[in-house]
C-alpha cells in the first residue's frame, strides 16, 4: 500500500517561487518503517516516519538533503544521506 501525504508539499518550500524550489518524492523502498530529516538550508528541517512502500511529496531547495535513519533507533548516524535534486519528481 503507498500512502502520501500531500500537506507535506507545502511543508516545506513556496511552490509559487520557480526556480527555487524542486518538486520531489522519496520512497521507502525498505521493509521497515524508516525516519527521514529534510533538510532544506540552514534553518528548516522536517522530520517524517515513512511506512514500507509508502512516499512522502515536498518541494525543497536547490541543495536540500533527505537524511533517512532506522525508526528502531539503533543508531543516531544516518542510513543514507540524499541530495534531493535526485528525488525531483513532475509537478
Amino acid at each position: 500500500m503507498t500512502e502520501t501525504n500531500d500537506l507535506d508539499l507545502a511543508s516545506t518550500g513556496d511552490p509559487s517561487q520557480p526556480g527555487r524550489f524542486l518538486p520531489c518524492c522519496y520512497i521507502n523502498q525498505s521493509d521497515a518503517v524508516q525516519m527521514i530529516k529534510i533538510k532544506n538550508g540552514t534553518n528548516l528541517v522536517l522530520e517524517r516516519m515513512v511506512a514500507p512502500g509508502g512516499q512522502i511529496l515536498f518541494y525543497s531547495v536547490l541543495d536540500g538533503l533527505i537524511e533517512v535513519y532506522s525508526s528502531d533507533g539503533a543508531s543516531d548516524s544516518p542510513l543514507e544521506i540524499i541530495p534531493c535534486s535526485t528525488l525531483t519528481t513532475v509537478d
